[in-house]
């Protein structure tokens, strides 16, 4: 009996005109991997909340066909007990993050579920994915990557038989990617693996079978091998390891932005220890480095949201100590800065906010989505956009105000090749109207390919590469 079958499975949202899957149908045995792939918008989140049960028991909408876990539909398991056999790791690990610590974090759900061992459990799942370290530290003081880590482990310490991961290894540098790929190979040999991902070549190497997805029908179902050989991944646009990107040189001027002697701590431990460098006008700065280098955090004090302990920030000679509009940035979850139920009014929003005349904010906002190539989206809900569309608008909302400098964190992270491309090219685009951009990535394969200049933050401080 596989561990989940899935027969002509179709699915659409409450309240939405399209289905966002079609007639899928799969099977998973157990010690194996199914890949799951796709274009940005094809189906695969979905696919993954189907799943685990989300679908029905907790999102609404028309579904058709059926899904086995363990031999029994997931519409009639109670949902408590389905996801202690089948658990699922969220594209955006703070969805799944409550406790103050990393320790309670892990023992949350198990003492929830009344589960013994939970000393050993939390010790298992912790050294699984290699955070004992973090164990007593703060949940949201830790790197997007660690938190991912540690939402991980409180599903590993469940011990379920079936693990769905969606981009996975989307906020990890290149040494926790690595971790990541020997866990799994170890959690392999326990249970059934489901991965959805766009880094092809981190998982490909570890699946037994592929799904590729399009526009919510599958348009392979096979192994590895003939995946490779009918080339699905070019057909589809997805990211391989040979990708090579165009740089564009940029036409840089004067020094405008210089961080001098900066310093910043978490508690007692320094995360930025004398960190100086210079950015130019309309220059393209990529910022690399490991999960809790303080490359974020680095960002945040340069856009005035964080007090560093000494240092100084200065952009075009004045000192910076607060936020301002001179200074934009960028977070890595798009979602935390949607307020609106447009994206024309969302551009508008910051427009409005520094008290522009509502012709000028409609000349800016239309300017702006037809710059980068949002236009035809201007009417729909941001929330319901694919994840490169969402960072496209938040870099459109950042262009509308036209600031010195834009500080995008993570810009390309969870995208496919397409998307990917797009969020560049719009970088780009701003570096031409004159701004400086400062991206902060750990994949450091775009940052060389397509920066003027990339710094590397590791043990607190900056040098270029």
């Amino acid at each position: 009996m596989p561990l989940v079958k899935v027969k002509n499975f179709s699915f659409k949202y409450e309240g939405a005109q399209e289905w966002a899957l079609k007639d899928v149908s799969l099977e998973l045995s157990e010690n194996e991997l199914l890949l799951i792939v796709g274009p940005t918008g094809s189906g695969k989140s979905t696919l993954c909340y189907a799943l685990c049960g989300l679908i029905p028991h907790k999102l609404s909408g028309e579904a058709q066909g059926e899904i086995y876990v363990l031999g029994k539909r997931t519409d009639q398991w109670e949902f408590h007990r389905l996801i202690q056999n089948i658990t699922m790791l969220f594209q955006n690990p703070e969805n799944q993050l409550c406790c103050l610590t990393v320790k309670d974090e892990i023992e949350f759900s198990l003492i929830n579920f009344g589960l013994n061992e939970v000393e050993e459990r939390v010790s298992y799942a912790a050294s699984l994915v290699c955070i004992k370290h973090l164990l007593d530290r703060y949940v949201f003081n830790l790197s997007y990557g660690e938190k991912q880590r540690v939402a991980l482990a409180s599903l590993l310490a469940l011990k379920p038989k079936v693990i769905v991961l969606d981009e996975p290894f989307a906020h990890q540098d290149f040494f926790a990617r690595e971790r990541l790929v020997d866990t799994l190979k170890k959690l392999k040999d326990e249970k059934g693996l489901i991965v959805a991902e766009h880094r092809l070549w981190e998982v490909a190497r570890l699946a037994d079978k592929v799904l590729a997805l399009n526009d919510g029908r599958v348009v392979f179902y096979g192994d590895v091998e003939d995946f490779e050989e009918e080339h699905v991944p070019e057909k589809l646009g997805l990211r391989t390891q040979m990708e090579s990107y165009r740089r564009r040189s940029h036409s840089t001027g004067d020094v405008i932005l210089k961080v001098m002697d900066l310093w910043f701590k978490y508690d007692e431990r320094y995360v930025l220890k004398g960190v100086s460098f210079m950015g130019r006008k309309g220059e393209l700065i990529f910022l690399v480095g490991r999960n809790g280098a303080g490359k974020s955090t680095l960002g945040m004090c340069i856009a005035g949201l964080l007090k560093p302990c000494r240092g100084e920030i200065l952009i075009d000679s004045k000192r910076v100590e607060r936020p301002t509009k001179e200074i934009i940035y960028l977070p890595q979850n798009p979602d935390l800065a949607f307020v609106e139920e447009t994206v024309f009014d969302e551009v508008a929003l910051g427009l409005r906010a520094i008290g522009l005349r509502e012709e000028e904010v409609r000349e800016r906002v239309y300017d702006a989505l037809d710059t980068l190539g949002l236009l035809r989206l201007k009417d729909r809900n941001p929330r319901e956009l694919s994840r490169g569309q969402r960072t496209l608008l938040l870099i459109t909302m950042a262009y509308a105000l036209k600031p010195k400098v834009i500080i995008a964190d993570e810009p390309t992270t969870g995208q496919d090749f397409r998307s990917m491309r797009s969020i560049i090219e719009a970088l780009n685009r701003l570096c031409e109207e004159g701004c400086l951009v400062i991206g902060i990535t750990h994949d450091v394969d775009v940052a060389e390919h397509v920066a003027d200049k990339v710094l590397r933050l590791e043990d607190g401080k900056v040098e270029e590469v």
